[in-house]
């Protein structure tokens, strides 16, 4: 089975559910190429909902790892919702859960990015002399 991606918008914030198995192969791939996509797109501010997603592998972790480091590279963040119990075991077994902003509703996963710092400013005008 493929990953499946719903992309809305709300507000300034993308959001992306995903539907089916982050594995090894196409799958973990085509999740770090869609969050490259959306960055390349002037997207920085990601919620990836988990909760339609059935299994996640070793490499889907790293997939997911992957995906969340990219907004991160031009001040931007990704979080994640909704989190099944088939999520949520890899993550917590590796101990890589606590790498990841994670939310168990969507209010809370958007709220989320008020609370944050504005990203990294322009410079102020130089005066002249």
């Amino acid at each position: 089975m493929s990953l499946e991606f719903t992309t809305t918008k709300a507000g300034a914030i993308t959001l992306v559910a995903l539907q089916g198995r982050i594995v090894a192969g196409p799958n973990a791939d085509s999740l770090v190429a869609k969050v490259q996509e959306l960055v390349q797109a002037g997207e920085t501010r990601i919620v990836l909902d988990l909760g339609k997603v059935t299994y996640l592998d070793s490499t889907g972790i790293s997939a997911l790892i992957r995906a969340a480091a990219i907004p991160k590279m031009v001040g931007g963040a990704t979080k994640l919702v909704n989190l099944t119990r088939r999520v949520t075991e890899p993550l917590q077994i590796t101990r890589l859960s606590s790498g990841f902003e994670i939310y168990d509703h969507l209010d809370k996963a958007l709220a989320s990015f008020a609370e944050e710092p504005p990203g990294p400013s322009a410079l102020p005008p130089e005066t002249e002399r």
